[in-house]
């Protein structure tokens, strides 16, 4: 639970910061806020369906968000990454939106664009790359065993972005 505290404390400073004062006239736009996961653990096969433990994991990734508005759930076109963003994009109400993993810049354009508050499910390779678009630094691909990340990337309109890096879940053997 402590996790998910932090994380709504992060998102909601993010918002407040980016908050003009009552009489002072805007002077920037709110930041986009990215949480990036990659999908839940997987069975075996070409386009595998999430094991009972990732079925798990995303439900446990909809209770973490569960309150953060987002404006967009989006998910490669995978039987996996559909399957975890699937509880969150339920629990709301809200249609998955397809993005090409391979084009992380055109789903960063997409994403600047809308604004707002979005959740991207992808893969152990995809991940760095998308962290990377939105102008944090990209690290190496995340390990077969590791499906526990939960990257929060807050893109201000001006000055660098800031990436927070959580865990959700049961902790990843």
């Amino acid at each position: 639970m402590h996790r998910r505290h932090f994380l709504l404390f992060s998102a909601a400073l993010a918002g407040v910061l980016a908050s003009p004062l009552a009489d002072a006239a805007p002077t920037t736009a709110p930041p986009l806020t990215v949480f990036v996961v990659r999908h839940a653990e997987k069975a075996k096969g070409d386009d595998p369906p999430l094991l009972p433990v990732g079925a798990a994991r995303a439900a446990a990734l909809d209770r973490m968000l569960g309150d953060v508005v987002l404006q967009g759930i989006w998910s490669s076109d995978t039987q996996r990454t559909r399957d975890t963003a699937g509880p969150t994009a339920t629990a709301r109400d809200m249609p998955l939106k397809f993005y090409d993993p391979r084009d992380s810049d055109a789903l960063v354009k997409r994403l600047k664009a809308a604004g707002g508050t979005h959740l991207v499910v992808g893969h152990s390779n995809t991940v760095p790359a998308l962290v990377h678009a939105l102008g944090g630094v990209k690290g190496p691909d995340l390990p077969e065993t590791e499906y526990d990340r939960l990257m929060v990337v807050v893109v201000p309109e001006t000055g660098p972005p800031a990436v927070q890096i959580l865990r959700y879940g049961t902790p990843a053997h």
